[in-house]
Formats: C-alpha cells, structure tokens, sequence
C-alpha cells in the first residue's frame, strides 16, 4: 500500500475506543508519529476504533493537524464539523456508510460452491 501511494489515515493504536484513553491526546500522537514515520509523510485523516470517540476527540485530532474524520455515519455528501477553537479551524466529515465495515470482507471471502449430486 505504501508503495502504490495509498493514504494512511490514523485508526488507534489498538482496537480500543478512545472513550476509554485516559491519554487521549498523547495516544493519539503516537499514533500519528508511527504513522509519520512509516509513510514519511502527515497523516490527514483519522478513523476511530469502533468508531467512537470521546467529546474531546474532534478537537484534540484538530490539533494534531487532523484535517477529516471518518466516525461520523451522517449523510452521503461530506459536512464540516467546527472545533472548539472555532472557524476556519474545524473537520471535514467524510461520508462513510455502516455498509462499508463488511463490504469488502464479503467481496473477498470465497463462497462455497454448490454442487449437483
């Protein structure tokens, strides 16, 4: 993926909601560093485990240097989402529907075949 020049865009370190980080901001950091210094370039966007978040999430990514998130399952068209320092500091909420999660895992598993007998 890196060497086709996919995007990377930061997901937690593990698959654990950020509602329960008590370092929130300090995780979400190493997350972007790993991230950095794997791809050699700034994260942009940002997908949290199980997509959810705390109320600080959108304004600690923000200032990180976040620039989109992916949790919120709000319309088909993207939406901005004003932080705490206000405009023009504010997300970009990339559509993403609930359909997606399985999507591919269902286009890549093998179905069985069925046979006469």
């Amino acid at each position: 993926m890196l060497e086709a020049g996919w995007e990377f865009i930061g997901h937690g370190m593990h698959q654990k909601s950020m509602q329960a980080e008590e370092a929130e901001a300090e995780l979400i950091q190493a997350v972007l560093d790993k991230l950095a210094n794997f791809t050699g370039q700034r994260t942009r966007g940002w997908l949290s485990p199980g997509l959810k978040e705390s109320a600080d999430t959108p304004d600690i990514l923000k200032a990180a240097g976040i620039d989109y998130l992916c949790d919120w399952v709000v319309d088909d068209l993207p939406a901005w989402m004003t932080t705490a320092n206000g405009s023009p500091d504010r997300h970009a909420l990339q559509p993403r529907g609930q359909r997606q999660n399985h999507l591919r895992r269902r286009e890549s598993t093998p179905r069985p075949r069925c046979t006469a007998a």
